[in-house]
């Protein structure tokens, strides 16, 4: 064996090599530029995803909030107690009854403080109680001014106190006297709320949390003053920093003086450290604020210093070792080819030496036969299973371990394994001692040192045959079962249809003629029974009606298991008004006050999902009927696999959880009839429901703090979530 020496005469090589490096540094610099590029507006995305999140959560604390404030405004029972206090200021029972739901909502939602001022900017009552309350009269005369004229509860923007330094925001209620029958168009102001907020409670720490580690990124929240930019919130690298950090708005490269001007196009600028940063800019709706999430480039192109690093000195290393290889190989020409020669006979060799034992301690058996069919070579498991020597194996004729009366043709088998393409075909095969046993044979032609052979490695398939025997049985048997069963539940269909029927006809005719009759005699006989007398014909006309009652329910429960199930895309907003709208209209007591969230559009049998939420939003307000402020909330969730979760709460009085198992069961109450009627189908008929939609649905419960019930549908692509509407 020769092999040739290289081809490169020795003046053409350097230039080849000075070629090929300029060549990878020019393809390494474009790379560099277009990863830099796709890394800043990849880096951009990422930042406008979190800006666009800051924003939705800040929206969804001010909504929260002035909801609370529109809620102390709208309620009448408000504005009585407040005409009362401000009528006898110092009386303590007055005092109390303001401070009986003011400090409940100020301690539950979260508010520092809580100051009642009369028309006259008098401060009336603050909670908790304090001798001197230390408010700027900047901020009281600005909150009064706006508020007689809005007439609307807003949110004063953040400010830091005069007396010792805080940050607040106020949230300030205009509540105005109750309205009196007579010309007057609006009522008069009665009184401003003022609920204090700790912005570093909630509002800074949300805008300090970032969703992914980073050691730059950073949210900011600024407003404009003048030709001023203040920085609202404490900053990531300077402390002390809110409502004292000034920067000029004409600065062309600070993102948020840019921001303030409108231009919230801007990717990379210069921070307030003097950092270069890539940042998303928001304006936060309704509010003077704007937003800012910001990165320094520096963490943005560490992953890219590093690439760079690592791609330059790979092809250093590369290009030097093309130098060295190619520098070897022209002097060391002839001592390469004596190597390879020599690592090519001693591979030879060990392959052979591999081949060898693997073959002889192969646990298939193995045979070599010539180009008669005679056996030449055996391995030691091919001696262990037929009994006989290799000697007496070399002895055999052609064909001779197939005993007489084999399956297969001999002569066909034989010239297909003869063939380069060889061949797999079963047959029988008989051992010294004269047992058969199944193999399937795999052989083909093959060629040693010139000479045609034939390698066939065999394995011994009782076990498999033993196998596909029973599971021939099985597969026999099981069809047969199947089409008894398939019959049985046929017949079971029709016996259920059947019952359906007869209740649906044959029970409820009774009913209907018991009801009537009982009417007609206490119309008719009423006056001579009397008061004793009539009341077992009430009891019996009840009884009647609540059998009937149970029979539809039972009706409904056997239709939802066998309606057709019908998929369409449900906005299950919709449904909920449409439900909330049924019971209005069936007089059903709407004493509870609704609020409908995010509803995700789904994948479900309309029909089907009304009736679940009819289920749920009638017992929410049959269970939280007996509060004063009763309250139901209707909204969903993301789970972490992504999944949606709608939910219904009330704040009713709940369930013992020890009795959760029970909640889904036909005819389990968890209350008495009298204290609570119903026939206890609703929550079975709603869990049919969702299992047939492939969901799930549960319960969780706090006995009277109320109760919430979730519950899932089979995932599918939905189009944006809508925004949360009030009911």
């Amino acid at each position: 064996m020769s092999v040739p020496s290289l081809p490169y005469p020795r003046r053409i090589l350097p230039w080849a090599l000075l070629l090929l490096g300029g060549a990878a540094i020019a393809v390494g610099y474009r790379y560099q530029r277009q990863r830099q590029d796709s890394l800043i507006h990849k880096t951009h995305e990422e930042l406008s995803a979190v800006a666009d999140l800051k924003i939705a959560q800040i929206t969804r604390w001010r909504e929260e909030r002035l909801s609370d404030g529109r809620f102390l405004q709208q309620a009448p029972a408000i504005s009585r107690d407040l005409a009362a206090l401000f009528a006898q200021p110092g009386s303590p029972a007055a005092r109390d009854q303001v401070a009986g739901w003011l400090a409940p909502m100020r301690r539950e939602m979260g508010y520092e403080m809580a100051l009642v001022f009369d028309a006259g900017f008098r401060l009336r009552l603050s909670l908790p109680d304090s001798p001197a309350v230390a408010i700027s009269s900047s901020i009281l005369q600005s909150a009064f001014t706006t508020a007689r004229q809005s007439r609307e509860v807003f949110l004063a923007d953040l400010h830091r106190s005069d007396h010792d330094g805080a940050i607040h925001l106020y949230l300030v209620i205009p509540v105005f006297a109750p309205a009196t029958q007579g010309p007057e168009p609006a009522p008069p102001l009665l009184a401003v709320i003022l609920l204090r907020i700790d912005p570093r409670k909630f509002l800074f720490p949300m805008m300090q949390t970032w969703p992914t580690p980073s050691e730059t990124a950073e949210t900011l929240l600024v407003r404009r003053e003048g030709d001023e930019i203040v920085f609202l919130n404490d900053l990531r690298f300077q402390r002390d920093t809110a409502l004292t950090l000034r920067r000029s708005i004409h600065d062309p490269l600070l993102p948020a003086a840019r921001a303030a001007q409108g231009d919230f196009a801007v990717k990379v600028g210069v921070d307030y450290r003097g950092a270069e940063v890539v940042s998303a800019l928001r304006a936060v709706p309704d509010t003077p604020w704007f937003l800012i999430a910001k990165m320094d480039l520096a963490e943005m192109y560490a992953p890219l210093r590093r690439e760079a690093w690592t791609a330059g000195l790979a092809g250093a290393l590369v290009l030097l070792a093309g130098v060295l290889i190619t520098v070897v190989l022209w002097r060391q020409n002839a001592v390469t080819i004596l190597q390879r020669e020599l690592a090519s006979a001693h591979e030879r060799q060990a392959l052979a030496d591999r081949l060898a034992l693997v073959t002889r301690h192969a646990n298939d058996i193995i045979l070599l036969l010539d180009g008669t069919g005679r056996i030449v070579e055996a391995n030691d498991r091919a001696l262990a299973i037929y009994g006989y020597s290799l000697a007496e194996l070399q002895q055999l004729p052609p064909g001779g371990l197939r005993p007489p009366g084999a399956p297969g043709d001999y002569e066909r088998d034989f010239h297909l394994i003869s063939s380069p393409d060889g061949a797999v075909f079963e047959t029988l095969h008989q051992r010294k001692d004269e047992s058969f046993f199944p193999v399937e044979f795999s052989g083909r032609s093959v060629v040693i040192d010139g000479q045609p052979y034939i390698l066939g490695v065999l394995r011994d398939i009782t076990e498999r045959k033993r196998v596909e025997e029973e599971i021939r049985q099985i597969n026999t048997t099981l069809e047969e079962r199947v089409a008894q069963r398939t019959v049985e539940l046929e017949a079971a269909n029709r016996e259920l249809e059947a019952f359906s029927y007869s209740v649906s006809h044959d029970l409820r005719a009774p009913l209907r003629a018991i009801d009537g009759w009982a009417q007609v005699l206490l119309e008719d006989q009423g006056p001579k029974l009397g008061e004793a007398g009539a009341q077992p014909i009430h009891r019996l006309r009840a009884a009647s009606q609540r059998m009937g009652r149970l029979i539809d329910d039972l009706l409904h429960l056997s239709r939802a298991t066998r309606q057709p199930l019908t998929r369409q895309p449900v906005a299950p907003a919709t449904l909920v008004e449409r439900v909330l709208a049924e019971l209005r209209a069936a007089g059903t007591p709407m004493t509870a006050a609704v609020a409908i969230g995010t509803l995700p559009d789904c994948q479900a049998d309309s029909a089907l999902l009304t009736q679940v939420f009819f289920n749920l939003l009638g017992n929410a307000l049959k269970f939280s009927s007996g509060r004063t402020e009763a309250r139901i909330e209707v909204g969903s969730r993301t789970e972490p696999d992504g999944g949606c979760v709608y939910f219904v709460r009330d704040n009713g009085v709940g369930f013992d959880p020890r009795y959760t198992h029970k909640l889904f069961g036909a005819f389990q109450r968890l209350h008495s009839a009298q204290e609570f009627p119903g026939t206890g189908i609703g929550l079975a008929l709603a869990q049919r429901i969702v299992h047939r939609h492939g969901g799930r649905i549960w319960a969780e419960s706090t006995p009277g703090q109320g109760a919430t019930f979730f519950f899932t549908v089979a995932p599918a692509a939905t189009p944006p979530t809508p925004e949360g509407v009030q009911a």
